[in-house]
């Protein structure tokens, strides 16, 4: 997987979905943080604060992510070396967090988040392949 070819960026993405998933459900984000790149911080941000909720005795249930993509539309990003774009949609359930800490119980609803086409930045830096960001492209009304 950690090749820079067409095959192992396909791979690489679902592999980072899966660790996302992984880390919601159980708070261990080791192997999530690993593969999100430093210039993603809003991820970054959600890490920690995964971590910490389960850290503090939390927890979440749900909001788990499936990844849609279209494979054709995967491309070398023009005059930079090493990055990589593909658009798709994440379609992400509802979700129940605990925060222990603050002792309060939040429910989200993703169903607007669902509805926009999403471009995916990946970078391979030489070594292995980092999540640098996923961008709102556009909103589709179903």
């Amino acid at each position: 997987m950690n090749l820079e070819t067409p095959e192992a960026f396909f791979k690489f993405i679902e592999y980072w979905n899966e660790q996302r998933n992984y880390a919601l459900q159980t708070g261990d984000v080791k192997g999530y943080a690993h593969i999100t790149s430093g210039a993603f911080t809003e991820e970054l941000q959600a890490i920690a604060y995964m971590e910490t909720l389960y850290k503090k005795g939390g927890w979440v249930i749900g909001g788990l992510r499936k990844i849609i993509y279209e494979k054709d539309s995967f491309e070398h990003v023009s005059g930079k070396d090493y990055q990589y774009s593909l658009l798709g949609r994440t379609v992400v359930s509802p979700a129940i967090t605990f925060d222990n800490e603050k002792r309060t119980i939040r429910t989200e609803d993703f169903t607007e988040d669902n509805k926009y086409s999403v471009e995916f930045k990946i970078v391979y830096n030489g070594r292995e392949w980092l999540v640098r960001g996923v961008t709102n492209i556009a909103k589709f009304d179903n």
